[in-house]
């Protein structure tokens, strides 16, 4: 697979996550959500995406890097600000 590609497949996965998250987090604002409930739908989500990022890895045989995105335009629950920064993995370089 092409570095391209698979840089492509990440932004993808992050974007769709980033995605959820925010529904979500319009959701639980308009309703109400008690705490407890953003943080463990946030717990629940970063498992899902670390499963699928390990499936992905597996596919690509890339590793993935952090690079936390830590510019912060919206002021969201705790976890949902920390879910968006984590949101932001990319594929090792391989050089």
């Amino acid at each position: 697979m092409k570095k391209k590609e698979i840089i492509q497949i990440y932004q993808i996965l992050n974007k769709t996550f980033r995605d959820i998250t925010l529904t979500f987090a319009g959701i639980a604002l308009e309703n109400n959500f008690k705490d407890e409930i953003i943080t463990d739908f946030s717990n629940c989500l970063e498992d899902i995406y670390y499963q699928t990022l390990n499936k992905i890895e597996k596919l690509t045989k890339k590793t993935s890097y952090f690079e936390f995105n830590t510019k912060e335009y919206l002021h969201p629950h705790p976890a949902i600000r920390e879910l968006l920064k984590i949101f932001n993995l990319k594929p090792e370089d391989g050089s």
